[in-house]
């Protein structure tokens, strides 16, 4: 079904909904699911199941007329066989692939950690604590080396992360690799000394405290670098007298985050879950600096935005950070 935005772009621009049947996510989450059982993986894996995602003939027709393809996050949607069968219905194609993370250049890892095997033909995957070589992660390495490798498409990497696994890769790393930032909107993320002032004094902030803002996720998750940030909190708590100790606050904001809180040494305040960019840039604004422990991401996005707020931001050189951060 397709909608029109408006009566100039409607000439120009269509809308086109095209869904996975539900039969098919739910078999594609099945097998996701068992993989991860048998390995005992915790990791974030996405596997390219064939004939598991929307149909090539549901999404050609509606590129009729389309001479550029320009892919995104493609998990669950179009397989490699779907998008090659795509390709060879365009015209004169010039395709384009913005990656978000390391998913479309590795067997179903979206981060390598310190595996170096997506450089080679995948299998064997320490995250799935597999011994075999053809396991699924070789079988997915194949099926994008099969109806990817040779398409006439250029790799859009938005960090530094992105690009140096992307010209690692054996996938793509031959092909044509450009950096170019995810925009930030500066309307959003910005805003004058005032409006920090305004905002601060709606939360009931005071000025004399230091308040650091991150977001919590999972200790458990690693890759997230939550453990680190406690035991580099719990070390600052040591250095500081008692006077200092008191002025200093931790903004904490997302989902679950009780577990953490209790480990935290500081007062802290909870901002909940902040849901769009209005309430992030609000976050932003009211921190004496945003801290992001992540020791693997390909972003975070924070980051950009937070430097677009003119906040400091302390992080580990990782990810979008070493492309900010001096």
């Amino acid at each position: 079904s397709a909608r029109t935005l408006d009566d100039e772009t409607a000439r120009r621009e269509r809308i086109v909904d095209v869904a996975v049947p539900l039969a098919k996510k739910a078999a594609a989450s099945a097998l996701n699911r068992g993989v991860h059982r048998i390995a005992r993986n915790t990791g974030v894996m996405s596997y390219d199941w064939p004939g598991l995602g929307a149909s090539s003939s549901q999404v050609a027709n509606a590129l009729r007329g389309v001479n550029a393809l320009h892919l995104h996050w493609t998990q669950g949607f179009v397989g490699a066989d779907t998008v090659g069968r795509l390709v060879e219905r365009i015209d004169r194609p010039a395709l384009v692939w913005t990656l978000m993370d390391a998913a479309p250049l590795t067997g179903g890892c979206h981060y390598p950690g310190t595996c170096a095997r997506y450089t080679q033909r995948c299998g064997a995957c320490p995250q799935l604590h597999s011994a075999i070589e053809h396991d699924v992660t070789r079988l997915t390495w194949q099926q994008k080396r099969t109806h990817l490798s040779s398409l006439p498409l250029v790799i859009v990497a938005p960090t530094s992360w992105v690009e140096e696994r992307a010209r690692r890769s054996s996938l793509f790393g031959a092909h044509r690799i450009e950096r170019i930032p995810v925009a930030v909107d500066v309307e959003v993320f910005g805003g004058s000394r005032d409006a920090r002032a305004r905002d601060r004094a709606a939360f009931g902030l005071d000025d004399r405290d230091v308040h650091f803002f991150f977001g919590a996720a999972a200790l458990d998750d690693a890759r997230k670098g939550m453990h680190l940030l406690v035991d580099a909190l719990a070390r600052l708590h040591g250095r500081l007298d008692e006077s200092t100790r008191a002025r200093v606050v931790l903004l904490v904001a997302g989902r679950d985050i009780e577990r953490t809180l209790p480990r935290l040494p500081f007062r802290t305040r909870t901002l909940g879950f902040l849901d769009g960019d209005d309430a992030l840039a609000t976050a932003d604004r009211i921190a004496d600096a945003f801290v992001c422990p992540a020791i693997e991401d390909a972003g975070p996005m924070m980051i950009s935005e937070s430097l677009a707020c003119g906040m400091p931001v302390v992080a580990f050189r990782s990810g979008g950070a070493a492309d900010g951060v001096d």
